[in-house]
């Protein structure tokens, strides 16, 4: 969602979950007003990092 690090092999992509739930909850923690991930948006997984 923003970061240019798809050349890092130590960065991965995931896909937004289905669950909506837990899609609920990864656009929470991402902290982007407004935001509504597509069915083909990812977030990359420094946003998973404590």
């Amino acid at each position: 969602t923003g970061h240019d690090d798809q050349k890092d092999p130590n960065i991965s992509q995931h896909y937004f979950p289905a669950d909506p739930d837990l899609r609920q909850a990864w656009k929470l923690a991402i902290h982007r007003e407004h935001f509504e991930p597509s069915k083909n948006s990812v977030i990359c997984s420094l946003h998973f990092c404590p």
